[in-house]
């Protein structure tokens, strides 16, 4: 297991000594030092895991944005890493925006933070070829197209979120071949209740939308992202499974052992496929 720090992990949002806690069981503290910002290799793939909490405005000569730039340029320039995927918590792109709630821990508001993330960040995914990203704290399962960061514009941190907005480079809805950008994966159904975008409702109530930089968006499911590797590491495939079991025929025999039916030759032990995509690089 790999952890994510996020808004309610903070002693002023949660838990005093809880951060203390995560920090210490998962090794996050060095000679005293603790970073809540690491990274660490799985096959060919390359982790990059950044604290979205950590400060507001982000300091471009920062602990952390030094770190990310540095280890994104490591490993860009690594032959052994094929495939570069950043997770952190509160989501750079959302289908749909809380822009009149505070982030009480940062003192600022959700408009004004994430673009501050996606102009501190964004431009550096895409120039050290960043493929996937993972967020959090939103209710629901979202999916992104490619975006790269449109810096045409001059920055603002008081403008609309839609500022500096992103480009789609491709509208294919699930295959993606060499694409420029990267695909931006919320992935917050474990369990607490869903966000309910379509009808606006939960915790959501002034709103601005991003929606259409979505190829997917998903919130009457609880679930979870698998990600694939094909043998020779040219492919990468994500598929977002419901928790729950479709359920067997009429009269089946009963069994503590799931069906294991096929999608796309990935097996899916009884569980609906709610979304799929896969990048290719040749």
């Amino acid at each position: 297991m790999k952890i994510v720090i996020g808004n309610h992990d903070l002693p002023i949002t949660s838990v005093p000594d809880l951060l203390k806690q995560y920090q210490e069981k998962f090794k996050l503290c060095k000679f005293g030092k603790c970073d809540n910002f690491y990274h660490y290799n799985n096959d060919a793939v390359h982790f990059l895991i950044i604290n979205s909490e950590e400060e507001y405005p982000i300091k471009r000569t920062g602990p952390q944005y030094n770190f990310v730039e540095s280890d994104l340029k490591a490993a860009s320039s690594d032959p052994s890493i094929k495939w570069i995927v950043v997770a952190f918590h509160t989501p750079m792109y959302a289908a749909l925006w809380p822009t009149a709630t505070a982030m009480p821990h940062l003192g600022v508001y959700y408009e004004q933070f994430v673009i501050n993330l996606r102009e501190s960040y964004h431009p550096l995914f895409d120039k050290y070829g960043v493929d996937l990203v993972l967020q959090g704290h939103s209710h629901s399962y979202q999916r992104t197209y490619p975006l790269i960061f449109d810096n045409t514009s001059p920055p603002s941190i008081l403008s609309s979120i839609s500022h500096n907005p992103p480009l789609i480079t491709s509208n294919s809805t699930d295959t993606y071949v060499n694409p420029k950008g990267e695909i931006y994966v919320t992935i917050g159904t474990a369990g607490i209740g869903l966000d309910n975008i379509g009808t606006n409702g939960n915790w959501i109530t002034t709103t601005r939308s991003d929606d259409h930089y979505f190829a997917k968006v998903d919130d009457d499911n609880y679930g979870f992202l698998d990600l694939e590797l094909n043998e020779d590491r040219s492919s990468l495939t994500g598929i977002f499974y419901s928790n729950d079991l479709v359920p067997e025929p009429s009269g089946a025999n009963e069994s503590r052992t799931a069906n294991v039916p096929l999608f796309r030759g990935f097996p899916t032990m009884g569980h609906e496929v709610i979304d799929y995509f896969t990048i290719s690089k040749s």
